[in-house]
């Protein structure tokens, strides 16, 4: 091989050498400028999301801060509102009942006037059951009882019946049936037991009107007559029953030493019944008094005799000294003055108005 020839492969080898060297380093340099370019805008990407999700972040916590102030704001009205409401009711003195209002509440208004009262005596009894519109269910012939169907408090009317008995003697039944109409007070008997004749099967009542039993002592016994009005009352009455002495026994109690007045009251409400505590104020004579008001008028109030004044639509509570009292009015010594409007039937409720706002003021 000549030289000529040594020389030219020997400039292509290095050129080859040099260009493939040169490729892989301004290769790997563009490569390497490359990944940092492609960096610089990944990171320029996320900083740009990242802003963006600080923004949106930002937003939402600004909308979630505006609607918690918003319902913060919301909750204060409501609860503004209902504090009102809770004492808009309440805004007005205690007491403050304006006219229209007293009807629906059951008020009625009096004056303080004068007045003729009875002279009355006041007597403690008791209510029983009329004995002349008691009566009995009774079998008439001894034998077997087999059908009963009463019970205590069941109301029977008349001709209804009461009891179908098998006879001893014949073997037949005989029926027993309601004289009258009433309520069944208690019974004697059950349903397939033997009965003899005349045992009492049932006791039955008409309770439409009772009977009032007044304690009078010897003392007083001389004052009553038969025909005297009497107004009889129980605990809570506001107005008593009207009605007149119907009987006055002869017979005294050795216990106490006591004699009896009887006064018949109607019962067609059932509000009666036996053995019910009253009081009954028997008429004797009349006076004049100066000052009265309705007996329903007069309530207690820690301790203290009141009454319950009207001044415009405002009810105040007024201490009093009362003297006598008949069924309907009572005497005023002090307190009051002619003229003066006051709380009668209904008293109470406007005692409870005021002791209501007491108490919520107390609280």
């Amino acid at each position: 091989m000549n030289k000529l020839t040594i020389v030219a492969m020997s400039c292509l080898v290095g050129g080859g050498l040099l260009g493939w060297t040169g490729t892989k380093l301004f290769g790997a340099g563009h490569e390497e400028h490359a990944a940092e370019h492609g960096n610089e805008k990944n990171a320029a990407a996320e900083k740009g999301h990242d802003e963006h999700k600080d923004e949106a972040h930002g937003d939402e916590k600004h909308e979630g801060e505006a609607k918690e102030k918003h319902e913060e704001s919301e909750h204060a009205k409501e609860g503004e509102a209902g504090h009102g409401d809770e004492h808009g009711e309440e805004g007005a003195e205690p007491g403050t009942i304006p006219d229209s209002m007293l009807v629906p509440a059951g008020i009625a208004i009096d004056s303080v006037r004068p007045s003729t009262l009875a002279q009355v005596i006041v007597l403690p009894g008791r209510i029983t059951n009329d004995p002349t519109r008691t009566f009995t269910a009774t079998a008439r012939f001894p034998g077997v009882l087999r059908s009963f169907g009463l019970k205590a408090g069941s109301k029977v009317k008349v001709g209804d019946l009461v009891a179908r008995i098998e006879s001893d003697a014949t073997l037949e039944p005989y029926e027993i049936r309601a004289p009258r109409a009433g309520t069944v007070l208690h019974t004697e008997a059950t349903e397939g037991q033997v009965v003899a004749s005349g045992q009492i099967l049932a006791e039955i009542a008409d309770l439409g009107s009772v009977l009032a039993e007044l304690k009078v002592g010897s003392g007083n016994f001389g004052k009553l007559r038969v025909g005297q009005p009497v107004t009889v009352t129980m605990h809570g009455d506001e107005i008593g029953k009207r009605t007149s002495v119907t009987a006055l026994l002869p017979q005294v109690d050795p216990a106490t030493q006591m004699r009896t007045v009887q006064a018949k009251l109607d019962n067609s409400r059932g509000v009666y019944g036996d053995g019910l505590f009253v009081q009954g104020l028997v008429e004797t004579g009349r006076f004049a008094a100066a000052l009265t008001v309705p007996l329903a008028s007069v309530q207690t109030s820690k301790g203290k005799t009141v009454v319950y004044v009207r001044e415009g639509e405002r009810f105040e509570e007024r201490q009093v000294t009362t003297g006598k009292k008949d069924g309907e009015r009572i005497e005023v010594l002090s307190g009051l003055k002619r003229g003066e409007r006051v709380a009668a039937i209904g008293s109470f409720v406007v005692k409870a108005d005021l002791g209501k706002s007491e108490a919520e003021h107390a609280h």
